[in-house]
């Protein structure tokens, strides 16, 4: 089924990593390619749960480089640092067999406040919110999805592919707090525009803005080196 979607102007994507954390991650919409490498900055909220007492918010923030590589059909993804404001973050963790793990995380990555042109949307004055280092990003994106799938034959990507689900796994050094992530599995979500019968967009009767159907497509499995 269709989720229908309201979009905004700045979009925070929802995460869970089961057992440990809940996360509100917000993508980066700064992106700096250079060649296939991406680099980019990630804040993620997360919601840590404490022991006998409340549940405690804090801010994370990852410089990270991304190489996607459609024919090893593999997205690698180096933390370069991080940091939070929160001390109870770490707190929280356990430790196993020298390491933190952190599994099962799933997240969507916007590529972008989803207010194209052809959107027909009036309520904002940018004429592509999609900038060239952003589409590059997708570029890649689509053509590591389309290796091995056709979807590229029943969906316009360049302007429906706006977001990706990432199922990823995390692992801590205790020591060095160095942060390594592992991507498993993606699943390209596309955006299709709330139209009339006779074709014309529909934007939200209250706040205006642009009105989308939210369709997953299937996960697609990735290779780690």
């Amino acid at each position: 089924m269709k989720a229908e979607y309201i979009a905004k102007k700045r979009i925070a994507a929802g995460c869970k990593v089961f057992l440990l954390l809940g996360l509100i991650c917000i993508p980066a919409i700064q992106t700096q390619a250079q060649g296939r490498e991406h680099r980019l900055v990630d804040h993620i909220e997360v919601n840590v749960a404490i022991p006998g007492g409340n549940d405690s918010l804090c801010t994370l923030k990852f410089l990270e480089e991304w190489v996607i590589d459609p024919q090893a059909n593999s997205i690698l993804k180096q933390v370069v640092e991080w940091d939070t404001c929160c001390s109870g973050f770490l707190g929280n963790l356990a430790v196993k067999n020298g390491t933190i793990p952190i599994r099962n995380i799933s997240y969507e990555f916007h590529l972008l406040d989803p207010h194209l042109v052809a959107s027909g949307n009036v309520a904002f004055p940018e004429p592509d919110s999609l900038d060239g280092p952003t589409r590059q990003l997708q570029e890649e994106l689509i053509a590591l999805i389309t290796a091995r799938n056709n979807f590229g034959d029943r969906y316009r990507l360049e302007d429906q592919l706006l977001s990706v689900i990432f199922h990823e796994e995390w692992s801590m050094d205790p020591a060095s707090l160095e942060v390594t992530k592992r991507v498993r599995t993606i699943i390209p979500v596309i955006w299709q525009r709330r139209q009339t019968e006779a074709g014309d967009p529909v934007n939200d009767a209250e706040t205006g803005l642009p009105v989308y159907y939210k369709n997953q497509l299937q996960q697609v499995n990735l290779r780690n080196p």
